[in-house]
């Protein structure tokens, strides 16, 4: 098999994967979490407290934008967010030890 076959399957299987519940249900969460109005507001309230926080290593800062980081992960459109990206992730760790587990040994290394 010729190693242009090999990238073939690679982009037809990364295809399958753009097409599979999983990838789609993660884009659905995550274009749910974006499109949201109150947490688009505080994403931006979050960079905007890094920023200042990058510039004064202020301690009131700091507890701020812990606060807000709470807040952000509490929120069930982040909740859902997550949970699904680990899924996706999950998934396709597994799909990449399929893939590689007879090819690269521990001794290769």
């Amino acid at each position: 098999m010729e190693l242009t076959e090999i990238y073939q399957d690679v982009y037809a299987l990364c295809d399958k994967i753009y097409e599979s519940k999983i990838y789609l249900d993660l884009k659905t969460k995550e274009k749910a979490m974006l499109d949201n109005k109150n947490l688009a507001i505080k994403f931006k309230d979050y960079k905007n407290l890094q920023e200042q926080y990058l510039i004064n290593k202020d301690e009131t800062l700091l507890k701020q934008l812990h606060a807000l980081k709470l807040e952000i992960d509490e929120n069930m459109l982040v909740r859902d967010y997550k949970k699904a990206y680990f899924n996706f992730t999950r998934e396709l760790l597994e799909i990449k030890n399929i893939i590689f587990k007879d090819l690269i040994s521990i001794d290769d290394i």
